[in-house]
């Protein structure tokens, strides 16, 4: 596995920066979606809006593979004062990065880098018809507030929480979870228990890549540590999502039957606590075929591990599916009920069966040998 250090850039390191920004504008405009111009990377441009050591580089394995600015104020994001937000710009990764990880470690690094300067947000935008580039950002847990048409271009602009709860530590959770307390609860467990299964295939594509023996599958086992590591990051994300649908649920449930709004009330919270599992079974579907790949391209030293992250991931997506059917089933929209009840069983249909035909074929020829 590739080891990334990130470091604060200096003026040495100005050709590095551009290096790495014009290798993104270009392997990025080969695929059709153009980013940047090459004239707008060059340190003469770049030099007008940032300071050297406003940049920091990623290294993989010592060869610097991506970059980015951080900068405590944007014209773009109105009414913020300077100091009160970090803001990402020029996030790039060299084409030869890609799917190795140094993306999610320079997100990783600035929301690092927002809890020790004590900021109350981070904050970034991106172009809103980049769907992918949205996804990875949603997956870091940045939420979408707008978007805005500024010139020609459709901005998409994201915040995240730097004082949000951190998410427990596994030994808290498992007590926390064994107590008095409503939350953690089923849908938090689903989550966790899928962020395994999810973490088991991502160990066992971490454990082929780079083997001769599996050469020829190198680019789909990169291909699925940047899915498996986007899902991770997802996953624990709905943990905590979980726990915050149940508060106004949990208040709905308080007010006197007599207050003519209870009903409506109540009603908009069911719909959010349904929400977060659904959204966990939908995660886990997206990912189910992972399994598929790595059963048949893995290292067959861990094919136990494919199978119980089938069964794993099994688990997952039907504990999520109870966790959408006790919502429902207390719902006045019958409707609507039934319509996401459809759904829920639509994804324990698709995932179910494909996840025992995994640990089927995974037992089945360790029994036999």
């Amino acid at each position: 596995m590739n080891r990334i250090d990130i470091k604060q850039a200096n003026e040495a390191d100005i050709h590095t920066i551009e290096s790495i920004l014009l290798d993104t504008v270009n392997w990025v405009s080969d695929m059709g979606q153009p980013l940047w111009n090459a004239e707008d990377v060059i340190w003469s441009k770049l030099s007008k809006s940032y300071k050297i050591d406003d940049f920091y580089i990623a290294y993989s394995d010592g060869v610097p593979s991506g970059c980015m600015a951080l900068i405590n104020y944007d014209p773009f994001f109105c009414r913020m004062q300077k100091g009160e937000s970090l803001f990402m710009h020029k996030l790039a990764v060299t084409k030869i990065a890609r799917k190795t990880g140094v993306a999610d470690a320079l997100m990783d690094f600035f929301k690092e880098q927002g809890t020790e300067l004590g900021v109350k947000m981070l904050r970034l935008d991106t172009d809103a018809l980049r769907p992918k580039t949205r996804k990875f950002y949603e997956r870091h847990g940045f939420e979408f507030i707008e978007e805005k048409v500024m010139g020609k271009f459709h901005v998409a602009f994201y915040i995240y929480n730097t004082h949000k709860k951190e998410s427990l530590q596994m030994n808290d959770f498992i007590k926390q979870l064994s107590s008095n307390s409503p939350v953690p609860g089923g849908g938090g467990a689903s989550a966790l228990v899928g962020g395994i299964g999810v973490a088991l295939c991502s160990m066992v594509a971490n454990l082929t890549s780079g083997k001769k023996k599996y050469v020829e599958y190198q680019a789909e086992i990169e291909a699925v540590l940047e899915r498996t590591n986007s899902s991770i990051q997802h996953l624990i994300a709905l943990i905590e999502k979980d726990a915050e649908v149940f508060e106004p649920l949990s208040q709905a449930y308080s007010i006197p039957k007599e207050n003519p709004d209870r009903i409506e009330i109540l009603e908009t919270a069911l719909i959010k606590a349904y929400s977060v599992p659904l959204e966990i079974m939908d995660e886990i579907e997206s990912i189910v075929d992972v399994l598929e790949i790595l059963v048949e391209k893995g290292s067959k030293l861990t094919i136990s591990d494919v199978g119980i992250a089938a069964t794993v991931l099994r688990s997952a997506v039907e504990g999520a599916a109870l966790n959408v059917y006790i919502n429902t089933k207390l719902m006045k929209n019958l409707l609507l009920a039934k319509e996401t009840n459809k759904k829920a069983e639509g994804i324990i249909t698709r995932v179910v069966p494909r996840c025992d035909k995994i640990y089927a074929q995974v037992k089945e020829g360790l029994v036999s040998e």
